[in-house]
């Protein structure tokens, strides 16, 4: 069960059932605070200012430790961030593997746990969690669910070691805006990421696109062979070769002297194939500088050597999902 721990020193929150007009006053200009400390954080700032809002409300509410996690579908919890005073050993991040049904169904009816004195109000189904709580030591613990998305699929949760305690219900029940401030900026952060990474996957699309466009101008002036014929009976005999391996994606051997027209036969058996859809990509080995073969073939990163000014991608992989010519 998520929680937060009672501090050594006074809290600046009465133990009481009711707040008084200061101690609410003095917590919504918390909210206010929080609030507008998370609207517009940036993506590295976020573990951050999560825990230093969860370290804020704890010392306001008087509570040991104070976690914010998810609710998963398997009936675990996930936490994402928790503070402690000094003493107290903070929540571990992760999967919070014990199995508490009752906890667990309670938060996802949207309905706020308050236990002042553990584990005696717990009620009598609620095994694990009396268990838990004489495990870790729990005196006093309150757990708030967070509707993300129209479900209540977070949760804020307090607890005390040290004492039995009342809190202002009142307070209790205004700090779930803390949780649903956390959980609106966690679920934006990973909207953030999503879209930075179909970003990316956009630029990728983009520069294979202009690579293939760069190189369908470098060979357009060629005139493509438009199909084979011959009344040779032996060069008949390699139209039907070339014919079969073109249904395939098995790599080809042509032989034959310069001139006898080898690029026209790898012309005719790529338009043949599947990938004729896409341009084959031809490369003149014997015109390749010893010392760019690499490059050329494989590509190079910006900056892999002097002169590299611009990410470059190899005949390979502009020839990805179509067909290379090796001459």
């Amino acid at each position: 069960m998520m929680d937060v721990m009672s501090l050594n020193k006074p809290s600046r929150v009465r133990a009481s059932s009711i707040a008084s007009a200061d101690e609410r006053l003095a917590f919504e200009r918390l909210l206010v605070d929080l609030s507008a400390q998370f609207a517009n954080l940036a993506g590295d700032q976020f573990e951050i200012a999560i825990q230093t809002a969860l370290s804020r409300i704890r010392e306001f509410l008087g509570f040991d430790r104070c976690s914010f996690g998810e609710l998963l579908e398997d009936g675990s919890i996930d936490v994402l961030s928790t503070s402690a005073i000094e003493g107290v050993a903070p929540l571990q991040l992760g999967n919070l593997s014990q199995d508490l049904a009752w906890y667990h169904r309670k938060l996802r009816a949207g309905e706020m746990i308050v236990l002042q004195s553990l584990p005696d109000d717990l009620p009598p189904e609620a095994v694990a969690e009396a268990e838990y709580c004489r495990s870790v030591g729990f005196r006093a613990h309150v757990g708030i669910p967070i509707s993300v998305g129209g479900r209540f699929s977070a949760l804020l949760a307090f607890g005390s070691f040290h004492e039995t305690r009342r809190w202002p219900v009142d307070l209790m029940a205004r700090a779930k805006l803390i949780g649903e401030i956390i959980a609106q900026a966690i679920a934006r952060k990973r909207s953030d990421e999503r879209l930075e990474a179909a970003l990316v996957e956009i630029r990728t699309l983009k520069d294979r696109l202009e690579q293939e466009n760069a190189y369908l101008r470098h060979v357009v002036h060629e005139k493509m062979p438009q199909g084979l014929t011959s009344h040779s009976p032996h060069f008949l005999k390699v139209i039907e070769e070339a014919s079969q391996v073109s249904q395939t994606n098995a790599t080809v051997l042509l032989l034959g002297e310069t001139g006898s027209g080898k690029e026209v036969l790898a012309q005719a058996i790529h338009d043949a194939s599947a990938r004729k859809d896409r341009p084959m990509v031809k490369v003149n080995c014997a015109a390749l500088p010893s010392t760019l073969i690499e490059s050329e073939l494989f590509g190079r990163e910006k900056g892999a050597f002097t002169g590299a000014i611009a990410r470059q991608a190899g005949r390979f992989e502009i020839a990805d999902g179509s067909t290379i010519f090796l001459d």
